[in-house]
């Protein structure tokens, strides 16, 4: 049994920048019903996706260079791949970069908060699996850093034309 029909010929820009909107409001809805894991995963998952969108705005999507280093799937090689698809002065590429780092990622790993919004993990520490908790100021704190990355890029693209 299939599940789903591909749509084709879909501008990937475009495409990405809807997820990214439905990924918020799953993350919204699920918020409000006090499920913060999930809401965050959304929240990062619509992070990831509105960096992408931006990049396919800047680079053609059908090159194979572009196309294969977007074969990721975490905010930081989102952010990479973005700050090198803006081919601006090194500069300004620079700054961008540090922005993004200081007020958006700044002291998270997103790459260890991804795994653990997902499952349990093994802890050597204390020699047994853990699970991490996750309160609503958690949630609201990365809610915030989406807010802050939606601003940013809109700038970025205003800046751009």
């Amino acid at each position: 049994m299939d599940i789903g029909k591909p749509r084709h010929r879909v501008e990937i820009s475009d495409e990405l920048l809807r997820i990214a909107e439905e990924d918020e409001e799953s993350g919204n809805a699920l918020m409000k019903a006090g499920l913060y894991r999930n809401a965050m995963y959304f929240y990062v998952q619509s992070m990831e996706k509105r960096v992408r969108s931006q990049t396919f705005k800047i680079v053609d999507p059908y090159n194979p260079y572009w196309r294969s280093i977007n074969q990721h799937h975490d905010l930081y090689s989102s952010v990479k791949f973005f700050v090198e698809a803006l081919g601006m002065d090194t500069l300004v590429a620079k700054q961008v970069e540090d922005m993004i780092n200081k007020y958006i990622i700044g002291n998270i790993n997103f790459r260890m908060l991804h795994n653990n919004l997902r499952y349990p993990y093994f802890s050597e520490k204390y020699n047994t699996y853990s699970c991490v908790s996750y309160t609503c100021d958690d949630c609201s704190s990365i809610y915030e850093k989406l807010v802050f990355l939606k601003n940013l890029l809109s700038d970025l693209d205003k800046y751009r034309h």
